[in-house]
């Protein structure tokens, strides 16, 4: 299932990339010292493993291990950020219908001129009204990291096109990528409250030290 939105995925993070693309947005209308009881989505996360011949292969099992990962260093900052508990859905065709929601909201998200006018998706709404809760968590991890030994390849195949171009077009290999998207939602208004995103080029996606420092280029002088 994870493979029907890599390519969305894929598209965040190329629109990321772009002069047009919003980088960052917080509501005037809620102060972060208003959140409390801050209720964690499962994040979705698509972290894809670079293999000889240099070819992309998304990978379930690191994907999987990204998303607990993630969590795991986010309750690291609980001392900072106002976290309640993470939201548990049991019923796997919700959960699917509930990922493909969240993520055409981060598509809308990263091009809107006026993010608090993106809606909501109707099951995040739906799913905090159930829990009785008025503030969410919404987080998308993309990635991608190379087998040992894969990147030194890549360089000297740089190198050899440069020369043969006289140096025209040079690719630059990239050793590893973490990007990760979070927003807060506001359930009482249905509402984006917060909106941030952090792409590391070179960073491996599954070290605890990089997700920790996105964290604080993403909360910070929001939450401290």
């Amino acid at each position: 299932m994870k493979q029907t939105f890599s390519l969305s995925v894929t598209l965040i993070l190329l629109l990321s990339l772009g002069s047009c693309a919003t980088n960052k947005f917080r509501s005037a209308e809620v102060s972060p010292s208003e959140i409390t009881d801050l209720r964690i989505f499962k994040p979705i996360s698509f972290i894809e493993g670079i293999n000889k011949g240099n070819k992309a292969e998304l990978s379930d099992s690191l994907s999987f291990y990204s998303s607990v990962l993630w969590v795991d260093v986010l309750k690291q900052n609980d001392f900072r950020i106002p976290l309640g508990k993470e939201i548990e859905i049991d019923d796997p065709y919700f959960n699917t219908e509930l990922e493909k929601q969240t993520i055409r909201f981060f598509d809308q998200l990263i091009m809107a001129g006026n993010v608090g006018n993106v809606e909501v998706p109707p099951l995040v709404v739906a799913v905090l009204d159930d829990e009785k809760n008025r503030f969410g968590l919404l987080t998308i991890h993309a990635g991608f990291t190379r087998r040992k030994g894969n990147y030194g390849g890549q360089v000297a195949k740089a190198v050899g096109i440069g020369i043969l171009t006289l140096g025209m077009y040079a690719p630059v290999p990239t050793k590893a990528n973490s990007s990760v998207f979070v927003a807060i939602i506001d359930n009482s208004t249905s509402k984006t409250i917060f909106y941030n995103r952090s792409i590391l080029t070179d960073k491996e996606p599954l070290d605890p030290k990089v997700l920790d420092k996105q964290i604080n280029k993403l909360f910070k002088r929001y939450f401290w």
